[in-house]
């Protein structure tokens, strides 16, 4: 194995599940050279196939090394990757070599981990002069590698840039400086679309230029106490029962913003705020569909095939949480006319979906369509990847809303986890955009067993 002696960049020994998480991965490791191990092709090779996220980036990035295929030096020195760039090449894995017998005296186990720590060994033998790094998403592979010297990253790209992006950053301000804005530049410093609090019950948003004023929370009554100009109480009948539920609501509403996350634990109320503020929108003419849909996870799986029926028969056993909310919604109405009937029937949920346009759209189907003057609602938004979640962001037409809803708590998909899925890739992504506004709603708890199961388990 030749070594790099003309490039002084650092030596990236890239595991297999870079590769598939990021077919692009070639291009982000600046001027440093990446390594490619015959023990990580073995494995594309098994998985190219794949009908999901992994096997998509698999293939992709099956085509973006194929012109590499045909020159002699990507088996040898390396291929350029372009101007400012590092090399990429093939390493071969050599089952006989000492590095590998040094690998399996402490761990005994063949397999592809062990290999690629022998690949890695190699390739610091031959290459003492620089750095060698192997980059893995497995953890348990860093921790490996360390107890043979092998420095070892996680693949930072799709990780969040500031993880306190997750948190509802609500900034109190002096009642003096409230109205200067360069004091609330300079001194607070908000980010975009965030929410400013002024003597404890005063909540403001800040769009990065302008404050608005909002409305106040009465916190010892725990209640709203309506904003200036109009009410806000209720909206589509239903009442915020915390202040952060008042801010979620303005969020939805306001004109100036297109995309709007609400996050949450369960039971925070989150479907049920988003198809609220999604009927008022089109009780005031402002849109004219209401698009509801979620990730396709059915037992981890993508595909809803096997289930019996037509597409919208085979969609509506994961409407069951918007049929939910849709109960509360004409319970609610029911209330406010002052009649006391609490059951709901299938034909009056029918009738409430029709009257308001509220239409499911299985998320396969969303690829190659445009929504125009509708607001589309996204459940569960955490089970999406970062992928699925570019798919929903880039249909937005004109004069759309989109609402992502989700519990980074609760992921259902084993490849996911809490600061990596696509809710929080969203958040962390589009947050400084003046488009896009995030609050994260508290639980409320569906029932005080409800809240001991969510602290205790």
């Amino acid at each position: 194995m030749e070594n790099l002696t003309e490039n002084k960049g650092k030596i990236y020994v890239l595991d297999t599940n870079i590769i598939g998480d990021d077919y692009l991965c070639l291009d982000r490791f600046d001027e440093h050279n990446i390594y490619i191990s015959t023990v990580s092709l073995d494995e594309i090779d098994n998985h190219k196939k794949d009908d999901n996220d992994f096997g998509f980036n698999i293939r992709g990035f099956v085509r973006e090394l194929e012109p590499f295929f045909k020159k002699k030096t990507f088996y040898t020195k390396g291929c350029s990757l372009g101007r400012g760039k590092g090399k990429v090449r093939l390493i071969s894995f050599d089952e006989e070599s000492l590095d590998y017998k040094k690998v399996r005296k402490i761990y005994r186990k063949d397999c592809s981990d062990h290999k690629l720590l022998a690949s890695c060994l190699t390739v610091m033998k031959n290459n003492p002069d620089k750095e060698v790094v192997l980059v893995t998403k497995d953890n348990l592979l860093r921790g490996k590698a360390g107890s043979f010297g092998i420095k070892a990253e996680n693949y930072k790209y799709h990780l969040l840039r500031d993880k306190k992006n997750l948190e509802n950053k609500v900034t109190e301000v002096f009642n003096g400086d409230i109205e200067k804005v360069g004091i609330i530049k300079q001194k607070y410093q908000p980010r975009t679309n965030s929410y400013l609090l002024v003597d404890n019950h005063k909540y403001y948003k800040w769009n990065g230029e302008n404050i608005e004023y909002i409305g106040s929370w009465d916190h010892e009554g725990n209640k709203p106490t309506g904003k200036q100009g109009s009410d806000w109480k209720f909206v589509a009948n239903i009442k915020p029962l915390n202040w952060e539920q008042l801010l979620g609501i303005h969020s939805l509403m306001d004109e100036h913003t297109f995309i709007s996350i609400l996050a949450g634990d369960a039971g925070s109320g989150k479907t049920l705020l988003a198809l609220a503020v999604a009927i008022e929108l089109y009780k005031a003419k402002r849109i004219d569909t209401i698009w509801l849909t979620r990730p396709n996870n059915v037992a981890q799986n993508r595909d809803m095939g096997f289930l019996p029926g037509n597409k919208e028969e085979k969609f509506s056993v994961f409407l069951e949480p918007f049929n939910d909310a849709v109960e509360e919604l004409i319970r609610a109405e029911k209330s406010k006319n002052n009649k006391n009937e609490t059951k709901v029937t299938d034909e009056e949920k029918q009738d409430f979906l029709q009257k308001y346009n509220c239409k499911p759209v299985p998320y396969p189907y969303l690829k190659g369509r445009t929504f125009h003057n509708s607001a589309i609602i996204l459940d569960e938004s955490q089970d999406a990847s970062s992928r699925e979640m570019k798919k929903i962001c880039t249909r937005i037409g004109r004069n759309c809303k989109l609402f992502i809803l989700g519990d980074i708590t609760q992921i259902d998909s084993q490849y996911e986890s809490v600061f990596r899925n696509g809710l929080s890739y969203t958040i962390d992504r589009l947050l400084e955009q003046s488009f896009c506004s995030y609050v994260h709603l508290p639980a409320g708890p569906r029932s005080e067993i409800s809240k001991i199961c969510a602290e205790l388990l």
